[in-house]
């Protein structure tokens, strides 16, 4: 029953068990999405979706996300991170009983609930960087942290070369800033495409690439006392589609935002890319 190749749709003769509860979406990178929509536990009293119902279509929406990044071939295995072979879903879900896409879906949704990043959902940064204005030939390669911001001796850019090509969001720890901006003071990241070669050991101010286009914006606020976030916290970028990123730092106050490294000495806090 279960198909390992594409297209990834439900069996027909299935369809009338899902009718009613499920629905089929348009089709995207070659699986139909079936999303729960008619849950009266998950409905509020006039009928609308509920902010339970809301939380679980956005699980939902990780799962799918999640298994179209799984590979038809060369994929990897318990304790791999990153994606698994396809072949490896299809003969654990084999004693379940189960078509091996649903038992993908509810041992991936078992935990995003739980706001945990599966094993096979994401990709750790393997490169990254940084370079300083005020040090125009230092290299950060093997820096534990990642330095971006704006002082008065100039600028600090982050790098950070893609792990695969369906890597769509970064995520970084943010352990707070030095040198300003003040406490709550919001600040934006502004990320770049970066397409130019670039080497994690050798990156410095004087022979780095111009950036490309920019794609996007992420603002988040200097930690300190009160709200805004006053703890370092995870932030997520939605990235461009290109091989690598850049990201420059703006804010009405001078100041740098710090990040693990994919050297930082706690494994678990190191930057990684989702789908």
């Amino acid at each position: 029953m279960a198909k390992i190749t594409p297209p990834q749709t439900i069996p027909a003769g299935l369809l009338e068990y899902y009718r009613g509860i499920l629905t089929e979406a348009n089709e995207k990178n070659e699986l139909k999405e079936r999303v729960a929509y008619r849950n009266k536990r998950l409905q509020n009293y006039a009928g609308h979706p509920s902010q339970l119902q809301r939380f679980y279509r956005a699980k939902f929406r990780q799962c799918v996300d999640c298994f179209n990044i799984q590979t038809h071939d060369e994929g990897n295995e318990p304790p791999g991170i990153g994606p698994y072979d396809r072949e490896w879903w299809y003969q654990e879900a084999g004693p379940s009983g189960l078509w091996y896409y649903d038992y993908f879906i509810q041992t991936t949704m078992y935990y995003y609930v739980r706001n945990q990043e599966p094993d096979w959902c994401y990709n750790k940064v393997a490169i990254d960087t940084w370079t300083s204005e005020a040090e125009p030939d230092e290299n950060f390669g093997t820096y534990p942290q990642i330095y971006i911001g704006k002082i008065d001796e100039g600028d600090c850019y982050g790098f950070f070369k893609k792990t695969a090509d369906w890597n769509k969001k970064l995520h970084l720890w943010y352990r707070g800033t030095i040198g300003g901006p003040s406490a709550n003071t919001p600040f934006y990241l502004d990320g770049y495409e970066q397409n130019a070669f670039w080497q994690e050991n050798v990156l410095t101010w004087n022979n780095q690439p111009a950036a490309g286009p920019k794609f996007g914006t992420h603002k988040d606020y200097a930690l300190g006392g009160g709200t805004p976030p006053t703890e370092a916290h995870w932030v997520t970028i939605p990235v461009a589609n290109a091989s690598s990123i850049e990201i420059k730092f703006r804010c009405e106050e001078d100041g740098i935002a710090v990040f693990a490294s994919a050297e930082y000495t706690d494994a678990d806090k190191r930057p990684y890319w989702t789908g």
